[in-house]
């Protein structure tokens, strides 16, 4: 027996090993499909992209040039949506305008997705394929919309929801103050990515807080704990907000109903085709339904229970606040991402696997 044990660990090590390199060679290979398109043409057609890229040059070069300079002036301050600006501007002074532009695009695609996986493993563990489900969605709405900082912001709250979850279980300062760093990090990025990550760590803080149900001391005391946690967590980036010019615009909302509200819930998948993006959904919700009624699932609690939260918020969400449009619709978009972060399926049939393989293909 203790002859075999060796090679019954070193079998088990090649396994996973051989499970992470087949993982990170389909990431890799979906990763260069994903951003190829953006390659072959110079200014992809999505919405607010000119207008970004026209700012960023004028961030770069504005001072300097004869011209822009006598009616531009980079003016900075705290404001809660300058991820590109921060990132981007820069790479300027060395790359070429279009195609610092289009790096930048393929990032705002690549981060949400990477944040996916990171924050799929730190749930389940493991090299499961689900997360890379993710890719699916990476164009979708928003990305036509060219809400670029939007996109950089799920993806920096998802690495961030990674990083917090995985030190929930040490030491308490220290889970505390990388959730307050990485809160910080993501209110300059965009607001609705600090607002997503605030509602992961609250929801990961009360399920916390109830595993000690009924045992009232326990209870009370991780209550303290993980509330004082979240209130310094959440105690810069509400000093930021206060300063920011944000704080001081016009609150006046604007909502839509009826069919314009359920047209938005497909905007995760919204694509340039539409007969496409109906069969993606149908998809997905049947891979979901395959998994539920065979009870081959494992879920995140936490997720599930923020992922139903959003969904039943979502009729009473503003489509217009705060000078903001589409507020409704940023936050269904997250949805379509937090789906491969909730559950992860389990031993499905090599039957379904090979027919859902070839409907995604």
């Amino acid at each position: 027996m203790s002859i075999n044990i060796p090679s019954i660990r070193l079998s088990k090590i090649n396994t996973v090993s051989s499970g992470k390199n087949l993982f990170w060679f389909v990431f890799s290979i979906a990763a260069c499909v994903l951003v190829a398109p953006l390659f072959t043409i110079e200014v992809p057609p999505l919405v607010d992209y000119p207008n970004h890229l026209a700012r960023l040059y004028v961030i770069a070069d504005g001072a300097s040039d004869p011209w822009l300079s006598h009616m531009y002036r980079t003016k900075w301050a705290i404001i809660p949506d300058l991820g590109i600006d921060l990132l981007v501007s820069w790479t300027l002074s060395f790359l070429p305008v279009y195609l610092a532009g289009r790096i930048m695009l393929g990032l705002t695609l690549l981060l949400p997705v990477i944040g996916t996986v990171a924050y799929h493993k730190a749930l389940f563990d493991g090299n499961n394929f689900w997360p890379l489900g993710s890719f699916l969605v990476a164009y979708n709405l928003a990305f036509l919309l060219g809400f670029h900082n939007l996109l950089l912001s799920y993806g920096a709250a998802l690495l961030s929801a990674a990083v917090y979850y995985k030190t929930m279980r040490g030491n308490a300062v220290v889970n505390t103050v990388i959730g307050a760093a990485c809160a910080i990090l993501t209110f300059f990025v965009h607001i609705v990515g600090l607002a997503l990550l605030i509602a992961i760590i609250a929801t990961h803080k009360l399920f916390a807080i109830l595993q000690w149900w009924p045992q009232w001391r326990r209870l009370g005391r991780a209550l303290w704990v993980e509330g004082c946690g979240f209130a310094i967590v959440v105690l810069g980036p509400m000093i930021l907000y206060l300063a920011s010019p944000l704080a001081a615009a016009p609150s006046d909302s604007s909502w839509i109903g009826g069919i314009d509200k359920l047209k938005l819930l497909l905007a995760p998948i919204l694509n340039y085709y539409p007969s496409l993006d109906l069969i993606t959904a149908g998809c997905l919700i049947a891979v979901f339904a395959i998994c539920i009624v065979g009870g081959r699932i494992t879920i995140s609690p936490a997720m599930v229970t923020l992922a139903a939260t959003l969904f039943i918020a979502y009729p009473y969400l503003p489509i217009g606040t705060k000078t903001a449009t589409f507020v409704d619709m940023r936050f269904i978009v997250f949805l379509g991402f937090l789906m491969f972060c909730m559950f992860v399926p389990r031993e499905l049939p090599r039957a379904i696997l090979v027919a859902i393989t070839i409907v995604l293909t």
